[in-house]
């Protein structure tokens, strides 16, 4: 993991235009501790992971190579159709779930909501025999 969080780190400070002086100084480490991070040599503490997730605004999740999502919309439920929300809360979903599968596919606010209507329509057949 330490590898995917190095790439992450790296790609994210030369996407600010930053060296790793600059991170270093932001984060309160030395610039070879950043080199060795980047590396994948040397993990960060749970403290310097989220001082730098706050530092790029991004998710742990993300800043560690576990999502393509940059950063959870705090709203995301409320943003739902109704019939998606019923399905999250019964199947216990977490947003990432639901956002990487709408995002891998290319899914539409649209075509959710017409696949809950047919997850929808099935559920309540299932519930009559």
């Amino acid at each position: 993991m330490s590898e995917k969080l190095g790439k992450r780190m790296r790609g994210l400070r030369k996407e600010q235009g930053l060296t790793q002086d600059q991170l270093a100084d932001a984060l309160g480490i030395t610039k070879s501790t950043i080199a060795k991070y980047e590396s994948g040599r040397l993990y960060p503490s749970l403290n310097i992971l989220m001082g730098a997730a706050d530092y790029f605004d991004v998710s742990l999740d993300y800043l560690a190579g576990r999502s393509k999502i940059r950063k959870k919309d705090p709203d995301w439920f409320d943003n739902l159709p109704p019939e998606l929300q019923k399905l999250v809360q019964e199947k216990n979903l977490e947003y990432l779930e639901i956002s990487l599968m709408a995002e891998e596919k290319g899914w539409t606010k649209e075509a959710i909501e017409e696949v809950m209507e047919v997850i929808e329509h099935y559920s309540k057949k299932g519930r009559q025999n």
